[in-house]
């Protein structure tokens, strides 16, 4: 979400930071903190000016900073919060060569029997998988992985949230333990990604389901965070730092709607801690594995049905281990 055009015209009216008192507070802190990351210091002390009603040339000729450097850092608080905006946001990177179509293509030839295609073999392995895509993605319209490898579909399949959460394992292949085969714990008949999240007061749990997880999918799921809650609340939503969460659509979306979201960002290492991964294990417990197979569009709906059974009694999360230490919290 860095991807701001440096001459990018000056606009005249300039949507007010809303600062809640803590907010203010833990900026104040930041910008005096002699031990502080300059950067941090710098950007809070360009948010406090702002906050106050303060012009943005005024702003960035007092601090000797460049005016685009200062609208971005005002941009950053007015679409993700302003103590996200002290910390750089993640970056998405370099644009992946395998289209969203293609990844989902080759997910899906994953739920079907290679027997079905002619195949002498009864289980799909990593080596067949590639030799089958190799041969016959051009044909099909998937040019970026005409020239796939054994290691890059292992890959895919890894980032696969089906993958993370259990339906897959591998196994050995029993004549050549060399040669890892892919199983399936249970076969879909296309790939479904579901979309979710806790609101922590009411344990109520709204998502989406769709084919795939791209940013138009995030920002229909922020759409509807932004239906469901009153409209003069601030909405903190604790995400991962994937790309799809800083794409240059879901900055636009966010700065169209100031003041009302706030991204606190989860360590990259640690996105196991956020909550509703528990949700979605148990999602994937009682009504992916336990289920027979299913149209993808059929599927859709028993998730969806499942939403709707969790919010008819929802349980709120609490924490069951004893702090040890004072600084557990």
């Amino acid at each position: 979400m860095e991807g701001i055009i440096e001459s990018m015209p000056i606009r005249r009216n300039l949507v007010p930071l809303r600062l809640t008192e803590a907010d203010h507070e833990y900026l104040r802190k930041v910008a005096t903190a002699p031990s502080e990351d300059p950067r941090r210091i710098e950007r809070a002390l360009v948010l406090l000016a702002y906050a106050e009603g303060r012009p943005l040339t005024e702003i960035a000729k007092e601090y000797q900073l460049t005016l685009s450097k200062v609208r971005r850092c005002v941009d950053r608080a007015l679409a993700f919060g302003p103590r996200s905006a002290l910390d750089d946001v993640p970056r998405p990177g370099r644009p992946s060569r395998i289209t969203p179509e293609a990844r989902s293509w080759i997910v899906s030839l994953t739920f079907q029997n290679p027997q079905d295609l002619g195949y002498t073999e009864s289980s799909w392995t990593e080596r067949l998988l590639a030799h089958h895509i190799r041969n016959n993605a051009r044909s099909l319209g998937h040019q970026s992985v005409s020239h796939i490898s054994p290691g890059t579909i292992s890959k895919i399949m890894a980032d696969n949230p089906y993958m993370q959460h259990g339906p897959f394992y591998e196994g050995r292949h029993p004549e050549n333990p060399a040669i890892p085969i892919l199983h399936l714990a249970h076969p879909l008949s296309g790939p479904l990604m579901l979309l979710a999240g806790i609101h922590l007061e009411t344990a109520q749990v709204w998502g989406i389901v769709r084919p795939q997880h791209t940013e138009a999918e995030f920002i229909e799921w922020l759409k509807l965070l932004d239906k469901k809650l009153p409209a003069n609340h601030l909405i903190e939503v604790i995400v991962n730092p994937a790309p799809t969460r800083v794409a240059t659509d879901i900055r636009a979306y966010l700065l169209a709607t100031p003041n009302r979201f706030e991204f606190i960002f989860s360590p990259a290492h640690g996105a196991w801690l956020n909550l509703v991964e528990s949700l979605f294990t148990k999602w994937i417990n009682q009504v992916v594995i336990s289920q027979p197979r299913l149209r993808p569009d059929t599927m859709a709906q028993v998730i969806e049905e499942y939403l709707d059974s969790i919010n008819l009694d929802p349980v709120h999360f609490r924490w069951r281990g004893t702090p040890v230490g004072e600084d557990i919290w």
